[in-house]
């Protein structure tokens, strides 16, 4: 159930839910104006079992998945929310990037998914590809009875072996392989695939990283790399300014598709996925979050 509703400055909106057996997830709704939709980001889980070392939420322990009446009811919650933002009627976009991976819980995300595509909600899937769940999860997909309205893509953040140390919940699963499924179940839906890849600054940002990036998105044509700031997580920092352009020019001169996401949401209410608000977790959880990741490297 909805037990609390947090406002930003920028007008995006934290909305905290606490589960039958006292426990907490949140959601993130706003405005976007670079795409002009609503959107609602939700949760799969109550924490999350991934671990990704740069994400905040991993200092919360995995309790369980969400069931399907609570990921339904929290969409119903955002939704009706739009009716606080900047522009009400704007398209709405429900997007499962929240708390938890939806791949690993697909038994209750996607009737769900289902149910507000056929509502006219977009539905977008942001994954790292979870070994054991996500081909299933593609099958799943399959069955959406609204799939012009489903969009699926890949949070790439890193390669190789950095993919596995930094990003636990992937096991060593070779990105090339999730890319690959991805890209095919795409090109049965015709959607474009998009890698997500957040730049931090001293780990992923590189030119080296920037070319191997670039070489495997130009392995499936119409295969586009979407970049966005990091939200700070520890000595994980968002790359510079300079940075950015460095990766857009050189996407852009190799006939790469590439976007920018160049506004953040919520900032100072903690509303934006991948970081934890201080409410969720211990003292000694949150001075672990703040001071850095260095033990678990």
């Amino acid at each position: 159930m909805l037990s609390d509703e947090l406002e930003s400055r920028d007008g995006s909106l934290k909305l905290v839910f606490t589960t039958r057996d006292g426990f907490h997830y949140h959601d993130a709704v706003f405005y976007d104006e670079e795409q002009d939709k609503n959107k609602a980001v939700i949760a799969s889980g109550v924490g999350c079992p991934v671990g990704c070392v740069f994400c905040m939420t991993r200092v919360m322990p995995f309790i369980r998945d969400l069931r399907k009446w609570e990921v339904r009811d929290q969409a119903v919650a955002c939704v009706r929310c739009y009716s606080k933002l900047k522009k009400p009627e704007a398209q709405s976009r429900i997007v499962f990037a929240g708390m938890a991976d939806c791949c690993i819980n697909r038994k209750n995300t996607v009737p769900v998914m289902d149910e507000f595509s056929f509502l006219g909600h977009q539905i977008g899937v942001h994954t790292a590809g979870i070994p054991g769940h996500f081909e299933e999860a593609l099958q799943d997909f399959r069955s959406l009875t609204s799939k012009d309205l489903f969009d699926l893509r890949i949070s790439l953040q890193f390669l190789g072996k950095d993919r596995e140390r930094y990003m636990r919940g992937t096991g060593g699963y070779p990105v090339e392989v999730v890319i690959r499924l991805a890209y095919d179940f795409c090109q049965e839906i015709g959607k474009q695939l998009w890698l997500n890849h957040t730049l931090f600054k001293g780990y992923n940002d590189s030119w080296l990283y920037l070319k191997a990036v670039a070489k495997l998105a130009k392995r499936w044509a119409g295969v586009g790399v979407k970049l966005s700031p990091a939200n700070p997580c520890g000595r994980f920092v968002s790359s510079a300014p300079e940075v950015f352009r460095m990766w857009q020019t050189y996407l852009e001169d190799q006939g790469i598709p590439f976007r920018r996401i160049t506004k953040s949401y919520g900032a100072d209410i903690d509303a934006t996925m991948g970081r934890t608000n201080p409410l969720f977790c211990t003292p000694g959880e949150l001075r672990e979050a703040v001071l850095g990741a260095e033990y678990a490297l």
